[in-house]
């Protein structure tokens, strides 16, 4: 909601001043940083609900799974944003570019993140649903586990 916030801000003003860029930069930064450190808890919960509803803890297929969505994430993040400013004609010594690479510039940098920050929103909307069930989860998943021992 923080980086959302700045974004809004940005978008209002259009970057009008260096102040609100690199202010609300900032702000942005310190709100990418909170989701990004529940990650971890957000994967350790999603093994529990592995667990919970399929009987195997799918630990190796969640972390792996994570890793390589990292990493395909940001191999075409980085040549996606390489080929849009290829694309614009963009040359790196002009002086000015023209208003069709600026306004490429700002709605990757600040209409695409704040599509993508109400996405992850909901996402986390969805998981805090999840998160309620949890102990209720991992109670089922012991009473499994003790059914399966004395069945033996």
């Amino acid at each position: 909601i923080i980086g959302l916030a700045a974004m809004v801000v940005r978008f209002i003003f259009h970057d009008s001043t260096p102040f609100i860029l690199v202010s609300m930069s900032i702000v942005e930064a310190i709100g990418v940083q909170l989701p990004t450190s529940m990650m971890v808890q957000c994967l350790m919960d999603s093994i529990d609900y592995g667990e919970w509803k399929t009987g195997n803890r799918p630990v190796a297929v969640i972390m792996s799974a994570s890793g390589i969505g990292q990493k395909v994430g940001l191999a075409f993040g980085t040549s996606i944003a390489g080929f849009i400013v290829g694309a614009l004609s963009f040359d790196p010594n002009a002086a000015s570019q023209p208003q069709n690479v600026l306004n490429s510039f700002f709605g990757i940098n600040v209409i695409l993140p704040m599509v993508m920050y109400i996405g992850m929103a909901l996402i986390f909307v969805y998981l805090i649903k999840v998160e309620k069930r949890l102990p209720q989860m991992r109670a089922d998943i012991e009473a499994r586990k003790q059914a399966a021992a004395q069945g033996k």
